[in-house]
């Protein structure tokens, strides 16, 4: 038997596991009810009856009815801040955001993953739910500044890494939108929309918008479509 198997087999192994196993049946139900009849008209009540479980056990799982949407997210964040600090010193700072988001995915455990997908599809389908995921991105949007510009060695006064991460986040927010439209969608598919956004950042923020552009393309495609001539 193994140390693994064997604290597990333990009573505080077993308390965290059926832990664990309620908390994933009331966040899948939860998610799966936001889904098929929207983020305001699913009730606490509601999911905790669907997961067959009382309302008590709820609160001791969660916080509110956000966390369902929050706690999947957060976790992925996580990663992602453990992704980014691996990122070497002298790489551009969007460069290392844009393998971060990939490496991130990559490397979540499944479960996480998993969680995430679900809340990210919950967040581009319903504008409620979109807003509460807002509010996480505020949140964590000076952590991964912060990252940004201890990792670089920079004052605490430079609005770099302030005004990267939030344009990072921004297009982050629109890629997940656009991917959710995708019933099948992925996480490889999130990643690839997800860098036809990345890439189009600079065009974004500094470039001539008169030409159209494309955000369907594979991560490596030309995003600039040559404009038509003139007739």
């Amino acid at each position: 038997m193994t140390a693994k198997s064997a604290g597990e087999r333990s009573p505080k192994g077993l308390r965290e596991r059926r832990r664990r196993d309620v908390q994933d049946r009331l966040l899948h139900t939860g998610l799966e009810l936001f889904l098929t009849q929207g983020y305001e008209a699913t009730t606490v009540n509601g999911i905790a009856r669907r997961a067959e479980v009382s309302e008590r056990t709820f609160f001791r799982h969660l916080a509110s009815k956000e966390d369902v949407i929050l706690e999947p997210l957060r976790a992925m964040h996580v990663v992602f801040r453990q992704e980014l600090a691996r990122r070497p010193v002298n790489e551009p700072p969007l460069m290392s955001l844009r393998r971060t988001v990939s490496s991130a995915l990559r490397s979540a455990p499944r479960r996480e993953r998993h969680l995430a997908l679900r809340a990210l599809r919950v967040m581009g389908r319903d504008e409620t739910a979109r807003w509460v995921g807002v509010r996480l991105a505020l949140e964590q949007h000076g952590r991964v500044a912060e990252a940004i510009r201890s990792q670089r060695g920079l004052p605490v006064d430079d609005p770099r890494p302030g005004l990267l991460t939030g344009a990072f986040g921004s297009a982050t927010l629109q890629a997940a939108s656009r991917w959710s439209r995708d019933p099948h969608g992925t996480a490889r598919s999130l990643e690839r929309v997800g860098e036809s956004h990345y890439a189009l950042l600079n065009t974004a923020l500094g470039s001539d918008w008169s030409t159209p552009l494309s955000t369907d393309g594979p991560p490596d495609a030309e995003h600039q479509r040559k404009p038509r001539p003139a007739s």
